[in-house]
């Protein structure tokens, strides 16, 4: 009854049916309940129902907005992030351009491999990923085959898709890749 009374406009009366609502264990009811208060202009009551709804769901991307979470911007120089060796490979280098922290729910990494180098096995994601060549170039295992790769192409590849690179050539291979993150949390 409260969702009918906020379509009608009806914002005070749909009150007590969204409270009722928002007594169980789903955080939805309470997201409804904080924009209702955030329309009628009672911040501290939107501010109350979000951090509920952040009990039940921690890393709900409204609530964390509303509840004053809210992922900072970002700006910077790729050349400024300091970049991590991965899984032990000399010569292959990891960068994260956006914090892996909870209220991100989008990673940017550049991938740069040395010549000799590779990802050291196929692997397969949840997630969807893109990916855009910066440099050099080399071969990428897509779905069921290697496709040769270079600099200014881009890869999207769907989730559980196998994938693997290795670059080719004298100079690093550097590519771009976004996925998402922190977006299916168990509660």
């Amino acid at each position: 009854m409260g969702r009918l009374r906020v379509a009608q406009g009806r914002l005070e009366d749909a009150i007590p049916d969204l409270e009722r609502a928002a007594q169980g264990r789903e955080p939805e009811p309470l997201i409804e309940l904080a924009q209702v208060y955030v329309s009628l202009g009672q911040p501290a009551k939107a501010h109350e129902a979000a951090t509920r709804a952040l009990e039940l769901s921690p890393g709900h991307p409204w609530a964390l907005s509303l509840a004053g979470h809210a992922p900072r911007s970002l700006a910077g120089q790729e050349q400024e992030v300091k970049g991590e060796v991965y899984m032990d490979i000399e010569g292959v280098l990891l960068k994260h351009l956006i914090p892996d922290e909870l209220h991100f729910d989008m990673a940017v990494n550049i991938f740069t491999f040395g010549p000799g180098t590779a990802l050291p096995m196929i692997e397969s994601h949840i997630m969807e990923h893109g990916l855009i060549f910066l440099q050099g170039g080399g071969m990428y295992y897509l779905g069921n085959r290697w496709m040769e790769v270079k600099k200014d192409d881009f890869i999207w590849m769907g989730p559980y898709c196998p994938q693997s690179f290795y670059p080719a050539g004298k100079i690093d291979s550097r590519y771009i890749y976004y996925k998402n993150v922190n977006r299916d949390l168990e509660i």
